[in-house]
Parts: structure tokens; sequence; C-alpha cells
């Protein structure tokens, strides 16, 4: 089972970024998420999870997002969104530029 925290062994600390400057279409890898306990249960329960691979479906005034991973899509508000990280991901032919 993944680790909730960051992988710090996954890439450069200039590669991670958050989710709410992520853009429509991107598939990222995600770094870590919440910033509490409870942000961070919820995150999961919602079916994310740290080093998965996901793709931003929308993103609503730079706040509000929602995310595929296989077939799970998940509402992320605007809270839980800014504590999203997210990292590029070469191999399924993304980076963040």
């Amino acid at each position: 089972m993944s680790e909730i925290s960051p992988n710090l062994e996954a890439g450069p600390v200039e590669d991670v970024f958050p989710l709410v400057a992520a853009r429509v279409g991107m598939r990222c890898l995600i770094h870590s998420l919440g910033d509490t306990l409870e942000s961070r249960l919820e995150l999961l329960a919602a079916g994310l999870a740290p080093d998965q691979e996901v793709q931003v479906v929308s993103v609503c005034d730079k706040r509000h997002c929602v995310l595929a991973c296989g077939q799970i899509r998940a509402a992320v508000g605007a809270d839980l969104a800014r504590t999203i990280s997210l990292r590029s991901c070469p191999s399924c032919g993304a980076t963040r530029s």
C-alpha cells in the first residue's frame, strides 16, 4: 500500500506542483495528499493515493477540480485541491511545461 506522505525518492522537488496549477487534460502522479489526517483520509476514501496516475478532467476557477483515476472520478473542492501535490509523469507522456 502506498504511503500517505510524499515519496521523497520520487524525483526532484521542483517537479512537484499543486493540483490547482494543473491544466485540464494533464496526466500526473499524485505526490502527496492533504495537510491533515482528516483530509488525507477523505481523499483516500475518494479513491486517490500517492504515486497514483490521475488525469485532470476539469478545473473551475483554478480551485475546484475533477480528477480521473481509471474508472473513478473524484470531485475535489477548493480547500482540498490546495492540499494535493502532483508531479510530472514522463512515463505517461506528460510534463508540467
